[in-house]
């Protein structure tokens, strides 16, 4: 479990990446300060935080020693 706590979750979105909930707060934390945006999502009658930024970026949100796992629906940012 220790491992998941230092992987951050970035999800494609047209030409963003976006984190959610726990993984924002591991980007807003640990790398670098973004405006969190709060939204009521109906069909899970809850409300939703996330952080987003551009793909092209993405070496900006990369501490040194940061490992980076492309997937087919997202990229794994595994913290040092």
């Amino acid at each position: 479990m220790p491992e998941q706590k230092r992987e951050i979750y970035l999800y494609y979105d047209g030409s963003f990446f976006r984190a959610y909930e726990w993984n924002a707060w591991l980007i807003v934390r640990y790398i670098r300060q973004l405006t969190v945006i709060r939204r009521a999502v109906k069909s899970i009658d809850a409300e939703v935080v996330h952080v987003g930024f551009p793909k092209t970026t993405l070496d900006k949100y990369k501490l040194d020693g940061t490992e980076v796992i492309e997937n087919e629906n997202d990229v794994v940012l595994r913290l040092p």
